[in-house]
């Protein structure tokens, strides 16, 4: 201070404040005083003010769990490589130490970020496990194990991490002990040199009523139905449930896991996979673009296969999730039931499923197909021999043999069955000779229930999920803007939305052109979803950006569909469950199109069917219809209109949740009992119950004819 006093012509406080402002601020503010001011005030910043140092994050790799063996003889050679992404770029690289021949490596190696002070929210740390060769020893002959990411603001929010690791085709990564045990590494941040705090440890873990351990994998529309369960269940009944699904849908879980829970809780655990990663393969693109119905039922009957890696990762996860507190019961969804099943026996837990495709269940009635057939080529006799044959659950269930009791693969359901010490078993025979609970969430009367499905395979109804956060159920300033002036115009509102299905930009902008262009009636059309990348011809783009200037064409990437939906007159959604139930309680006509993939089939079919739109059609031959479907859906007249006005498909402002919640209680009341292994055709279980349903309903009229 004294040094400060002698500082004369500017005076002190206003040099010590400017130099502080200077820190504080990170900007030279030294040239707003005199220069020999300045000279003084630079020689005593280093005494006076030394510049601020700031804490550094340190990543702490600890330790691996069950690293597979990479070469012939003996363990891995292992080290971790930690990079820190930022944008895409590499912002820093660092390695542990190789520890040599086990498969339970202990680092305990502290790595500094030290270099860069990014918002923690921007930095990927990314974990790649790699074996070093000692035979050509470059870094480019060594073995890549398994990676992990996670962004440095979520490693800093608690003070350790299990992180599962998984293979460049996003599987998890597993040891091929008996069973499978899969890959993990435990890591930790530090700050400033300082372990980080996590949450005070509770003497006692909270108890809860019931604990439910659901396992989903696939997309987001797979898994959104199991989170707006697991909130109903938390929040109307207090339990606790866990939910075990794709890594990638860790922060929309726990992101909506805090809206709402009341007394219970939901959390999350990994069950390794990467759908979106595995589906945008060119293969993966080549099979979803196929029309016909022999594709479909292929992808239908490998849907279950094509997840089998996950099994002894969710296993795991069920043995981690019960030493909390004990797991009442597993729910999974249609692509994890055969595993589901195998985890039910093998813990002895029960099991209720919760079906989101009903297709998938077989049936022996002829008019129940496994996939809904469509024109797809123009060959009238191919296209009867596909209806006639793929489409039915014989061909689909001999596929689904192939797919998941293939000798050569490691991961067959028979193997993975015997890895746990389970004898052979088949899934739908026990489904039906056991009575094992299917909840289908849809309204009962949505579409004919063949007779001959066990009577625990139940609808309840159509469940959504629904935010209370404030600012919910608002559009944004453009859209809200495209739809005031279309109507201020005359003009009728027209949706269309694909979700993340990959339709082709041109293909999309090729219909709504010429729907907005060709029909008879004044219209708008808002397309809602992700832009694709392709690049349309100059002239439909030119003719796109005139009829945006007219206010005629609108896209956007997202909308509050709770809020948009009741200002539109017709609907062209891509069949999902949720877009297409949301567009038939509007009481409007409904076009069900896009890449038509299995179950989207089946609601272009039920839209068809309830009369309030035209049969399932694939984009690819939109064009020749869409001018058609617009000129009748818009018309005050249309029998698609009339059919749609006295539609009931349940109450616009009710998500369901709470029809389906007691359903599950209900079913958890009556005595569930652990799966058990049934070998035999599925066809003689489903006839069994065919005969117990007319038993059934013929004493049943008894009944109510004598009374």
């Amino acid at each position: 201070m004294e040094a400060l006093l002698k500082l004369r012509g500017e005076g002190s406080g206003r040099i010590y404040s400017l130099l502080a402002a200077a820190r504080k601020a990170g900007t030279d503010l030294l040239y707003h005083i005199s220069e020999a001011a300045r000279a003084r005030a630079l020689t005593l910043l280093r005494v006076l003010l030394p510049e601020p140092r700031e804490e550094i994050t340190t990543i702490v790799v600890h330790s691996a769990s069950a690293v597979p063996k990479m070469d012939v003889i003996g363990h891995s050679d292992t080290y971790v490589q930690v990079s820190a992404v930022i944008d895409g770029r590499l912002a820093f690289s660092a390695a542990t130490p190789i520890i040599k021949g086990t498969a339970d490596p202990v680092w305990e190696h502290e790595i500094p970020l030290d270099g860069f002070s990014q918002n923690p929210s921007d930095v990927t740390v990314r974990f790649e496990m790699m074996d070093k060769d000692h035979l050509l020893p470059t870094d480019r002959t060594n073995e890549f194990i398994g990676q992990a990411e996670l962004r440095l603001a979520e490693l800093l929010k608690q003070p350790s991490h299990t992180l599962l690791m998984q293979n460049r085709s996003g599987d998890p990564v597993l040891r091929w002990s008996n069973p499978p045990t899969p890959c993990e590494l435990k890591v930790s941040a530090q700050l400033g040199g300082r372990p980080l705090s996590g949450a005070a440890a509770s003497s006692a873990t909270k108890q809860y009523p019931k604990h439910i351990f659901m396992m989903s994998r696939g997309t987001r529309g797979d898994v959104q139905p199991f989170l707006a369960l697991a909130r109903g269940m938390a929040s109307q009944r207090g339990w606790l449930v866990t939910i075990c699904t794709e890594l990638a849908w860790k922060d929309f879980v726990e992101g909506k896991a805090t809206d709402g829970c009341g007394d219970g809780a939901v959390r999350f655990l990994p069950s390794g996979g990467d759908t979106a990663l595995q589906t945008s393969t060119w293969v993966a693109g080549q099979a979803m673009k196929a029309k016909t119905e022999v594709m479909q039922t292929i992808m239908m009957a490998a849907a279950e296969s094509n997840f089998f890696a996950s099994a002894p990762v969710i296993a795991t996860m069920i043995e981690r999730a019960g030493t909390e507190q004990a797991i009442d019961l597993l729910v999974p969804g249609f692509t994890l039931t055969g595993v589901g099943l195998l985890l039910s026996e093998r813990f002895e837990i029960p099991l209720a499923a919760f079906c989101l495709q009903p297709t998938c269940i077989p049936s022996r009635d002829p008019e129940w197909r496994n996939v809904i057939p469509i024109e797809s080529h123009g060959l009238s006799l191919l296209e009867r021999v596909e209806k006639g044959y793929f489409t039915s659950h014989a061909a689909l269930q001999s596929l689904k043999t192939c797919f998941e009791s293939a000798p050569m693969s490691s991961l067959s359901l028979p193997k993975l069955r015997g890895y746990y010490g389970l004898s052979p078993s088949h899934t739908w025979r026990s489904v039906f000779e056991q009575d094992i609970p299917m909840v289908i969430p849809m309204l009962p009367g949505t579409f004919d229930m063949p007779g001959d499905w066990n009577p625990r395979i139940e609808m309840t109804d159509f469940i959504f999920l629904r935010s209370s956060a404030p600012g919910a159920g608002k559009l944004s300033q453009d859209v809200a803007q495209f739809c005031d002036e279309a109507r201020k115009a005359g003009r009728k509102l027209v949706l269309m939305t694909f979700s993340s299905m990959p339709v082709p930009r041109a293909v999309m902008l090729e219909c709504a052109v010429k729907m907005v262009d060709h029909c008879k009636h004044a219209m708008s059309l808002i397309y809602v979803g992700p832009q694709q990348q392709d690049k349309p011809p100059k002239a439909l783009m030119a003719r796109t950006d005139e009829l945006k200037a007219d206010g005629k064409l609108l896209e956007a990437a997202r909308a509050d569909f709770g809020v948009l939906f009741r200002e539109m007159d017709a609907f062209i959604v891509h069949g999902g469950l949720g877009s297409t139930v949301e567009a038939m309680r509007m009481k409007k006509p409904v076009c069900v199109t896009g890449i038509l993939l299995m179950d989207q089939r089946f609601w272009g079919k039920v839209c068809h069917e309830k009369g309030i739109g035209p049969p399932p059609v694939h984009i690819d031959d939109f064009h020749k219809s869409c001018v058609d479907f617009v000129d009748e859906a818009l018309d005050p007249q249309s029998s698609w209109l009339a059919a749609a006005a006295t539609l009931e498909m349940g109450d616009e402002a009710d998500d369901g949740v709470a029809a389906n919640v007691n359903h599950f209680a209900e079913l958890m009341e009556s005595g569930l009992k652990p799966v058990r292994a049934c070998r035999g055709s599925w066809v003689e279980a489903a006839d069994q119950c065919r005969v117990s349903r007319s038993s059934a309903a013929e004493a049943e009229a008894e009944t109510a004819s004598a009374a």
